[in-house]
């Protein structure tokens, strides 16, 4: 698990959209699944669709997250 495996560097959050539509909409999430990376609180990137652990990683590295 990427949330473990990192846990100096990555926090990982999940949100049921369905359960805290207001959630969603304050991240603007339309799609699922969602991936949005904010660093500093501010949002870097957004992915959308199904990704391996290696293409999360890869969006990692790729912000120097890790």
């Amino acid at each position: 698990n990427i949330g473990h495996q990192y846990y100096d560097n990555v926090k990982v959050y999940g949100v049921d959209i369905d359960d805290t539509p207001l959630a969603a909409a304050k991240s603007n999430i339309i799609s699922i699944p969602c991936i949005n990376l904010y660093i500093d609180g501010v949002e870097k990137t957004r992915s959308v669709g199904f990704k391996t652990e290696e293409e999360v990683l890869d969006i990692l590295r790729k912000h120097e997250v890790i």
